[in-house]
Parts: C-alpha cells; sequence; structure tokens
C-alpha cells in the first residue's frame, strides 16, 4: 500500500482538486491550500446551500517566525465557522462519514 492510501486522504474521495466527503454529517466539496503568500480553504455544502471562504495573506518570515499574527490556519477557521453554520460549538471535530462506514444519501 503507497503512503498517501493510508491515512487522511484515503478516508475521501478526490475529484478535480476537490475533496468530496462528509464533513460535520454534511456532504462536503471543499480544498484547502496555499502559494507563496496566501493560504485558503474553501468548503462547499451544496445540500445546504452553504459555503465558507477563508482567505490569507501570510506574512513574509520575519527572523524565524512565520505569521507572527496567525493563531490558526484557514482550514481551522473554516472547520469553526462550519461548525457555527451547522448549529454546533466552533471547536467541534469534523468526523467524517467515511471512517464510520455511512455513506452519502442518494
Amino acid at each position: 500500500m503507497e503512503p498517501w492510501q493510508q491515512g487522511l486522504y484515503s478516508r475521501h474521495k478526490y475529484g478535480y482538486g476537490w475533496f468530496i466527503t462528509r464533513w460535520f454529517g454534511h456532504y462536503l466539496i471543499g480544498h484547502p491550500g496555499l502559494i507563496s503568500g496566501f493560504c485558503a480553504a474553501i468548503l462547499r455544502y451544496p445540500e445546504d446551500h452553504t459555503v465558507v471562504i477563508v482567505l490569507e495573506n501570510m506574512e513574509p518570515e520575519l527572523e524565524g517566525i512565520t505569521d507572527p499574527d496567525l493563531k490558526a490556519d484557514p482550514m481551522t477557521i473554516a472547520n469553526g465557522l462550519s461548525a457555527i453554520s451547522f448549529g454546533l460549538p466552533p471547536d467541534s471535530v469534523p468526523v467524517s462519514a467515511m471512517t464510520s462506514g455511512a455513506t452519502r444519501k442518494k
């Protein structure tokens, strides 16, 4: 088994650059990412008509400290906002249905 087949990515589907899974018990199409100077998280819950987008400009490295103002990465913030939109506490864990054997509604 290849290393990429074992962790987080083995439990989720991936299509055209988007992760497809269930998050907080809701169908999710999402994509986190970063490139020099920027990072983002886009979480789409199409069945709930909900989209969470977090964009961040990253500071250049200053004396060995990267992003001194950053308290949480965009995916953590997006997960918290998603939880709030579903009436959950912001520190809820976004358990994937893929780990519990649940399947997407047809």
